[in-house]
């Protein structure tokens, strides 16, 4: 009869000290899971040549690009993921729309040397995909609206009258 409590007891034990393992690996996960992710608000920064590569890809494939118009085409992508990198950094402390605009200026300039290798039905599917392909940027929401004040700056809501804060 000892035997069977002690084989009780010592099975017991072993359950909990398995139960804490595993809790243990669990918050190990989670904790490593956070580690190789971004901070909530910042951005990944992607390379250039990963930014022309997958700019490359979508158009190849939804603009049926031909063999000899990859090359090209990722050359054009590259040279402008370069250029937009290089003003990012630059301008960090810029205004948004001051950004913005630069960018868009860039992009025309961009869609002016894609003319001379994308055939005009492709250059059509291209600026009608190019605004999907970016989605809501900067505070803009889907419909293309900003999003609304309701009394609410970036630092949060407005102190009431009157109140102490």
């Amino acid at each position: 009869m000892k035997i069977r409590y002690y084989l009780t007891a010592v099975a017991m034990l072993l359950c909990a000290g398995n139960l804490q393992t595993f809790a243990n690996q669990q918050n190990y996960c989670s904790a490593t899971i956070k580690l190789f992710q971004p901070p909530q608000g910042e951005r990944k920064e992607f390379k250039p040549e990963e930014m022309a590569k997958q700019e490359t890809k979508w158009m190849t494939s939804d603009l049926v690009l031909e063999k000899e118009q990859i090359p090209l085409v990722d050359s054009i992508n590259f040279k402008y993921a370069l250029k937009m990198s290089q003003m990012r950094k630059e301008n960090k402390e810029q205004d948004r729309e001051a950004m913005h605009a630069k960018m868009e200026e860039l992009q025309k300039q961009k869609n002016e040397e894609l003319k001379g290798v994308l055939s005009e039905a492709q250059m059509k599917k291209y600026i009608e995909l190019l605004p999907q392909r970016r989605g809501p940027r900067g505070g803009q929401r889907p419909d293309g609206g900003k999003r609304p004040d309701n009394g609410q700056g970036q630092d949060g809501p407005k102190p009431e009258e009157g109140s102490q804060n």
